[in-house]
Parts: structure tokens; C-alpha cells; sequence
């Protein structure tokens, strides 16, 4: 799934592919807010990114792609 991160204050937002469902991240954004803790994501790719929660403008999940198979869609 791939998110954008907007940092307050700061300038083009992050953009990382993480490996988990948007309500999961939903979720774990929502205890991460009202535990006023740091977000701690994991790229597909091994790539960190933490973000202090006060630094956090906004989180942009992207729509799920659907895989193409032969003509159709799965």
C-alpha cells in the first residue's frame, strides 16, 4: 500500500510502500495519535521513516491497485 506522509512545515511529502492493509494503518495511526507517539513505518523496500506524531500534516493512502490478469482484473 503506498502512503504519502506530509510533514508540517515541511516541504514535498514522503512517500514510502508499506505492507499493510489501509485499515491497519488507519488504526495504528489513530493509538499512535492518541498516545501523542512517534510514527515508525517500514517500506517494502527495508526503508525506515519516523515521524514525531506533532510533525505529522497528514496521511495520504493510496487506492489499492488491482492486478491484471490476462485481460481482467483480479
Amino acid at each position: 500500500m503506498e502512503i504519502n506522509i506530509g510533514i508540517r512545515d515541511g516541504g514535498a511529502p514522503v512517500q514510502l510502500d508499506v505492507d499493510m492493509t489501509a485499515d491497519a494503518l488507519v488504526e495504528y495511526v489513530k493509538h499512535k495519535i492518541a498516545d501523542d507517539d512517534t510514527l515508525e513505518f517500514t517500506g517494502s523496500d527495508g526503508a525506515r521513516v519516523l515521524v514525531p506524531i506533532q510533525a505529522l500534516g497528514y496521511l495520504k493512502i493510496a487506492k489499492a491497485e488491482q492486478h491484471r490478469v490476462g485481460f481482467g482484473f483480479v
